[in-house]
């Protein structure tokens, strides 16, 4: 535990065409983005080298995605995140 802790943010949600992630971390180890249905079946994987602890800010475009409700697992070392969000038309 640090001073500042870990977050996941996904916004705009609900989602167009893309949604911007902001994610707090303390890890130094590789991050790895997941794009999850709602059974849980993997859409897309992204990931990213050591970017050391503090904030990883990137954009995952949803122009692709059927409108629904989704799900982003964040894992980062030991720190997971799991968050919803809704891509609409």
């Amino acid at each position: 535990p640090g001073d500042t802790e870990s977050s996941l943010t996904i916004y705009p949600n609900p989602a167009n065409l893309v949604v911007n992630i902001d994610y707090q971390t303390q890890s130094t180890e590789q991050t790895t983005l997941q794009l999850l249905d709602l059974s849980g079946k993997l859409i897309e994987s992204y990931a990213y080298g050591n970017a050391g602890s503090g904030t990883l800010k990137t954009e995952l475009p949803t122009s692709q995605l059927a409108p629904g409700v989704y799900l982003l697992k964040v894992n980062s070392g030991t720190e997971i995140f799991l968050k919803k969000f809704t891509v609409l038309r």
